[in-house]
């Protein structure tokens, strides 16, 4: 505390660490699917293994899993999990959504809120302000852990997957800001074609770079060598295949 650290920030070229281009070895650790006796060994680890920062999903439908009744015990407590990361000196990606997907049920959305709000994953009133009060409590467990302020926390992912609204995004931002959550970088999803607001959120492209499920049949897949190669490339034709029946306009092609 009190000692100034390296700032984070991006550029059309790199993510930098006190002006020094720096890419996180990032690995994902989802706290809430593993007993929290179990956190330290695993992050250990990951650690071990060379990673740098840990990711993780946010489930909104696990810690308020019925109206104004908030979880943060067990292995749902977020600020045990972001401070044991800071203690073993790994950066945190926290993934709040309020849709995250992760194979969850309704992609982390309470079923209440399925119930109640006509159109989630939209600027319907309702909706954003279900999704207020949740973030004000997660804002509230987040205090001091930013990396700006000292902590772990180095980048914050907004909703997962949404690729046509990207007002609704900022507007996920900024409500998420004005309830206390705040990181150096503000992430989305990259892949799919994706509109984003211009500014707000760092595109992230993931891709699948050993692909052992593709062409199973004609030995190792083909096109995986392309993710260790810098280049333009925005998508991934084995990452969310089953959401889209055709391409995307302006998907890259394959060599």
């Amino acid at each position: 505390p009190g000692v100034p650290r390296p700032p984070i920030g991006v550029d059309a070229r790199v993510v930098r660490r006190g002006g020094r281009p720096w890419i996180p070895v990032t690995g994902e650790f989802h706290f809430s699917r593993r007993p929290a006796a179990s956190w330290r060994e695993s992050l250990l680890l990951m650690r071990a293994g060379g990673v740098d920062t840990v990711a993780s999903y946010v489930f909104w439908n696990q810690h308020e899993e019925h109206p104004g009744r908030f979880r943060f015990d067990g292995s749902l407590d977020v600020r045990r999990f972001v401070d044991l990361c800071a203690e073993l000196d790994l950066g945190t990606v926290l993934r709040i959504g309020p849709w995250v997907h992760g194979e969850c049920r309704n992609g982390g959305l309470p079923d209440w809120v399925l119930d109640r709000v006509r159109a989630p994953r939209t600027d319907d009133p309702g909706y954003l302000a279900v999704v207020r009060r949740w973030f004000t409590a997660l804002g509230e467990r987040l205090r001091g852990t930013p990396y700006d302020e000292g902590g772990p926390v180095v980048a914050v992912q907004i909703e997962n997957e949404l690729y046509d609204d990207p007002d609704h995004l900022a507007g996920l931002r900024r409500i998420a800001e004005e309830c206390g959550i705040r990181a150096p970088l503000w992430t989305a999803t990259a892949w799919g074609g994706v509109r984003l607001p211009e500014g707000e959120l760092l595109p992230l492209y993931g891709g699948y770079p050993e692909a052992f499920w593709e062409e199973g049949d004609a030995g190792p897949a083909t096109g995986m060598i392309r993710h260790y190669i810098p280049g333009p490339i925005r998508d991934d034709h084995a990452i969310g295949a089953d959401l889209r029946p055709v391409p995307p306009p302006g998907r890259d092609s394959d060599p």
